[in-house]
């Protein structure tokens, strides 16, 4: 080994490594706080981001919603036109050949139409079955 050294007081041969905890104590606290500041700005920016983000989100529903208004007022007005009574009956005589009812034409329910107990019967409807025989079920249907 060659020593490059002129003289002995340049020679370093009693330096060892030590660690100096102070100093890197400072190095810590100095990388945390930058690491906890890079946070902050990046947590900030996210949560702005979202905030722009649900404000357009809310003006293209709200414009959504405008239109939807819109169109239940124009099917409604169309709703309302198409029940118009003098449209139906004009439709019915002009293009469906109906003519309108005269009073020989009407048919009254005449009170046999409805049984004692005032239940209407329906057609194809079978007899119901008295209490005591819907007890015992029967093989025939």
């Amino acid at each position: 080994m060659t020593d490059w050294a002129d003289r002995v007081d340049y020679r370093n041969y009693a330096i060892r490594p030590k660690m100096d905890t102070r100093n890197l104590l400072e190095l810590l606290l100095v990388t945390l706080s930058i690491g906890f500041l890079a946070g902050v700005l990046i947590l900030h920016s996210w949560v702005r981001t979202r905030i722009v983000s649900i404000g357009y989100e809310i003006q293209r529903l709200t414009a959504e919603e405008e239109s939807l208004l819109k169109a239940e007022a124009g099917l409604s007005l169309e709703e309302e036109t198409l029940k118009a009574m003098g449209r139906i009956e004009d439709i019915a005589q002009n293009q469906l050949g109906m003519q309108r009812l005269r009073a020989s034409q009407l048919t009254i329910p005449s009170p046999r139409d409805t049984e004692t107990d005032g239940t209407a019967t329906l057609a194809m409807m079978r007899p119901l079955k008295s209490t005591a025989e819907s007890r015992h079920p029967s093989s025939s249907f």
